[in-house]
């Protein structure tokens, strides 16, 4: 290779890394309990994760080569899944949920997303939980969401204090 496609690429590869790292720390902005973990062998090598100390919920989200987002969430509170994903798309949007997320009943909700290949599923448990699974997604729409579901956590959290 020439010396100075050689150092152009180099160039592109440094930027794109920066992408990456911009991308991760963007979306501990969104949703400060993430933090760095190193990925299982074949997966993201940009990857965060989180664990609810005062519940079961857990997970991690990761961008991959292609700078697009996975989202896997387990066990959110149903009320706080619902309040992110309604807010951030509106009622009806997944197939079968018309009244949203946040009311749905027992099962699964899928959205495809045509022009960016991304998936966005969302099970709902008999527990009252939600697991969330989220591929191919752009990153700027798993920050929205991300955002919306710290949010949706700290009201859910202000409310039990005032409960108490």
């Amino acid at each position: 290779m020439n010396p100075h496609v050689e150092e152009s690429l180099l160039n592109w590869r440094d930027r794109f890394e920066d992408v990456k790292t911009t991308a991760a720390v963007t979306m501990k902005v969104a949703f400060p309990p993430l933090q760095s973990t190193p990925p299982p062998t074949g997966c993201c090598e940009t990857r965060m994760g989180w664990q609810d100390d005062d519940t079961d919920a857990m997970g991690y989200v990761c961008v991959d080569d292609s700078v697009r987002a996975t989202l896997r969430f387990e066990h959110l509170p149903q009320a706080v899944a619902g309040r992110a994903l309604d807010e951030v798309f509106g009622l009806a949007w997944f197939k079968g949920a018309a009244d949203g997320i946040a009311t749905a009943e027992e099962g699964h909700y899928s959205w495809c997303d045509d022009s960016t290949t991304a998936e966005w599923d969302a099970k709902v448990n008999a527990d009252g939980t939600v697991d969330l699974d989220i591929i191919y997604s752009p990153v700027p729409d798993i920050v929205e969401l991300l955002d919306v579901l710290h949010d949706a956590y700290e009201a859910q959290a202000q409310g039990a204090q005032a409960a108490t």
